[in-house]
């Protein structure tokens, strides 16, 4: 795709800078990257008010992820896990599990592969 890639698409492995929603928020929102865990499972992290926002601030484990964001065309990729994810509506930052057999990668879509971290 050219510079003027359609976020919304569907994404197959998963990058950053893709539409990511949660039918129960409603509101489709962007994903800022993937991360690995110490069991070598796969993380989906983006902003509390897109992956889990309910009143009061709490993450509602077992939400399913959706990419694209329509939901009628689209795969549940990832769930939430309130209890491994650390949401935080304070803030605003939340991950949900890849779901097999799904995979993802941190090739940010426009911009390209993540060179590193930095302190």
């Amino acid at each position: 795709m050219s510079r003027a890639e359609n976020h919304a698409a569907r994404y197959r492995p998963l990058r950053p800078g893709i539409q990511l929603l949660n039918p129960r928020t409603g509101r489709p929102g962007t994903l800022g990257c993937v991360c690995i865990d110490q069991a070598r499972d796969l993380w989906l992290v983006s902003c509390f008010h897109v992956l889990c926002d309910q009143p009061g601030g709490q993450a509602v484990s077992g939400d399913s992820i959706y990419q694209p964001s329509d939901q009628i065309l689209s795969d549940a990729v990832a769930i939430v896990d309130s209890a491994m994810a650390f949401p935080s509506a304070g803030l605003d930052y939340a991950a949900a599990r890849l779901l097999a057999p799904f995979a993802a990668s941190n090739d940010v879509v426009g911009l390209g592969m993540v060179a590193g971290v930095a302190q």
